[in-house]
């Protein structure tokens, strides 16, 4: 879990929600709803959050056991679009676990880590 930076100049500080303002409200919306889930499970979340110093994230979740999970929410407009984005999961680091959810149909009580 080193590749993560978590210095408070890229905003990644535990527990806080940094928002974008070019993202739609659905985006930060469920950035906000699965950091606070997450929180609730005892998960230290860093949003926006920059790996191996070049690929921001919106979320990286770290487990009280160290597992790390990278989550992506995305708004794609095409089927097509969606399968881009789900072979762009590559760039990440290997010993994270990947979930890239779809900001249009969310439901929080139906995620899990």
């Amino acid at each position: 879990m080193n590749s993560i930076d978590k210095s408070a100049r890229n905003g990644s500080k535990d527990g806080f929600v940094k928002i974008w303002p070019n993202n739609t409200y659905e985006h930060e919306l469920v950035k906000f709803k699965i950091t606070f889930k997450l929180i609730n499970e005892g998960w230290h979340v860093f949003s926006e959050a920059r790996i191996n110093s070049n690929i921001r994230v919106d979320l990286v979740a770290i487990s009280k056991s160290g597992v790390g999970v990278i989550i992506e929410v995305e708004t794609p407009k095409s089927p097509k679009e969606w399968e881009k984005k789900l072979k762009s999961k590559m760039k990440y680091p290997k010993e994270f676990e990947i979930i890239i959810v779809n900001s249009k149909n969310f439901d929080i009580d139906k995620f899990k880590v």
